[in-house]
């Protein structure tokens, strides 16, 4: 059957989208004999280009690591289609074994070679996992000369090799004030997946640095997670010369750190009225991260706020369902027959509710606002799956004649 399929490979009269199912199916299936005439068709330039990636996916797939050498010979052939070769790169990046990775980085280097297939080349390297190529990567990331996607590329491959020790090499690159903000953001992005500790200060300081690029900041909040700087980066949240869109990825971080110590103060952030709203939803965001039940209570009377903007309560309600107080369920079920409050912060509300309302009372409770609610659908639904958790089943029967506040409910034990 293969050989059959491996000829309608190059048959033109058969759909593209056929022989692209064909190519990929080989992956699973064909024999090893048969890998030599897969990677010739590869630099077929009569075979359709979405087939011959399919083919080089196939490869990849099959994790075959005698066909690296014929695959570098092809992704070096500047007459090679570029999209074949960005195929190619894919493909070498999940063969098996480290023994490619120096040629890799030698093609990285060709100038010659298209840019975008450099920067796959660059983006596979960072999957291969071998270290001893951290050195040339870091000569290249430094080069000046090299395009800035795909420096940014390299710096996103050493991020991921895991090598710490090249951290301050990093950092100053980091503070480099003449290089690409796109650059640093990958630098920065790299220092996050590093994870080394000793790095914090140095990144808080560059954070405060009102001089950098406000991208680049941002992504400097990403790359923080040690809790012992908690306190810095509350210091910083509550700095307003500091871009909003900075603040908002530092209550992310916050909320990463784990560090519920610092709750009181997120909430005495988020009660900030002057603070800007879209921070205020990230600091509530990061008070559901941190998942600290014994703030449920101010959360509450934040939610009930009608003065609080809108989608600041909608994200309030959100971190109350992440954090699962069940001592709250009666004031939520409250707050969801008060028809002044807005609709979506209500359907916000129903949601919160439907894996913390596990009694009967409460579902009795929600049951009596079906006949003046406008969020009936939603209240139905969420009954439904109350029910089901508790084991009981809802009766409804219309008693109305017309008045749809005259309904009757009965609740039975499965």
């Amino acid at each position: 059957m293969v050989p059959q399929l491996f000829q309608l490979l190059s048959d033109e009269q058969l759909n593209s989208s056929v022989r692209q199912c064909i190519a990929s199916a080989f992956g699973q299936s064909v024999e090893r004999s048969m890998v030599p005439q897969l990677v010739q068709l590869l630099s077929d330039e009569q075979l359709d280009v979405w087939v011959r990636q399919c083919i080089a996916g196939a490869l990849g797939q099959l994790g075959e690591p005698s066909i690296a050498s014929p695959l570098l010979q092809l992704l070096a052939d500047e007459q090679l289609n570029s999209q074949v070769r960005q195929s190619i790169a894919g493909a070498l990046g999940r063969l098996e074994g480290p023994s490619i990775a120096p040629q890799l980085v030698q093609l990285l280097a060709d100038e010659q070679l298209n840019s975008q297939v450099r920067q796959n080349i660059a983006y596979r390297l960072g999957q291969l996992g071998e270290r001893s190529i951290v050195p040339r990567l870091l000569q290249l990331l430094s080069d000046e000369q090299l395009d800035m996607s795909l420096r940014g590329s390299i710096a996103e491959a050493l991020g991921k090799l895991g090598e710490r020790s090249i951290v301050p090499r990093l950092l100053q690159l980091l503070a480099d004030g003449d290089l690409d903000w796109s650059v640093r953001q990958s630098i920065a992005k790299a220092l996050g997946q590093l994870g080394e500790p000793s790095m914090v200060p140095q990144l808080v300081q560059l954070l405060s640095d009102d001089q950098l690029d406000s991208r680049v900041r941002q992504r400097i909040a990403e790359a923080l997670g040690e809790r012992s700087i908690a306190p810095q980066l509350l210091q910083l949240l509550s700095d307003v010369q500091l871009g909003w869109w900075v603040r908002q990825r530092l209550a992310y971080a916050l909320g990463q750190l784990g560090e519920r110590s610092i709750a009181p103060q997120l909430l005495e952030l988020l009660s900030d009225g002057q603070l800007n709203w879209s921070v205020r939803q990230s600091i509530a965001y990061a008070l559901g991260q941190l998942g600290e039940r014994s703030i449920a209570p101010q959360l509450l009377e934040l939610l009930s706020d009608e003065q609080l903007d809108s989608r600041v309560r909608q994200r309030i309600a959100g971190a109350l369902g992440r954090i699962g107080e069940p001592s709250i369920v009666p004031q939520l079920v409250q707050l969801l027959s008060d028809r002044q409050l807005d609709q979506s912060l209500r359907l916000c509300i129903a949601e919160v509710l439907r894996p913390l309302a596990t009694d009967e009372a409460t579902i009795q409770a929600l049951a009596a606002l079906l006949p003046t609610s406008d969020i009936a659908d939603s209240m139905y639904h969420l009954l439904w799956t109350m029910s089901r958790q508790i084991g009981v089943r809802i009766f409804v029967a219309d008693r109305s004649n017309g008045h749809s506040d005259r309904m009757a409910f009965s609740i039975e034990r499965i």
